[in-house]
């Protein structure tokens, strides 16, 4: 469960409802309806099967207030959960000013398949996290796992894998238009045989 999502609309909080037998083991099918207490908060999907791994939810919201999610089985009313996430104020700026890359790891191999990993995050003129929404390229042929999405209050990670020995320059550009750009080097080292 993800919870505390700045309640700018874009943030997500995330939960996942699975069915459980009366043995505690995951139900294999277990249909059911999600509902929100809060007309502000949108919740992705509202329906789904809980049984197996269950079904992953997410809830945005622009309201700074708790939402009680409900998830009823479908075949029985009767049978329902609650949980509750909570979504906090944003920065009085939400602008972004500011793009930074960390460098999570790096020196990979270059086999197309290890990755380097970078996370990407805004930050208003006085410091504090924003979202933003990014885009992410790079030079050489190196290719990301997630190469736009919204940066949020923990950051856009992506992983980076390439096929060739080389050294790369990432950049995050803002998605809004904005001159405001990051870069990072990443290097993928030869395969070893």
């Amino acid at each position: 469960m993800a919870d505390d999502a700045v309640a700018d609309g874009v943030s997500e909080n995330s939960v996942t409802f699975k069915a459980l037998t009366h043995s505690g083991a995951a139900a294999q099918s277990a249909p059911i309806t999600i509902a929100a207490s809060s007309e502000t908060a949108v919740v992705t999907p509202v329906r789904g099967d809980a049984g197996g791994e269950g079904v992953p939810v997410t809830i945005r919201n622009t309201v700074a207030e708790t939402v009680t999610l409900t998830a009823t089985l479908d075949a029985d009313d009767e049978i329902a959960t609650t949980v509750d996430v909570t979504f906090g104020e944003p920065p009085a700026d939400s602008t972004p000013g500011k793009l930074s890359i960390t460098v999570d790891t790096d020196n990979a191999p270059a086999d197309g398949v290890t990755a380097d990993r970078i996370t990407v995050t805004a930050k208003n003129a006085a410091g504090d996290v924003v979202n933003a929404a990014v885009t992410l390229t790079t030079t050489g042929s190196a290719t990301f796992g997630v190469a736009s999405g919204n940066t949020g209050t923990e950051g856009l990670a992506s992983n980076v894998t390439d096929d060739t020995a080389e050294t790369v320059t990432v950049t995050a550009t803002l998605d809004s238009g904005d001159t405001i750009t990051a870069t990072a080097e990443l290097t993928f080292t030869e395969v070893q045989k």
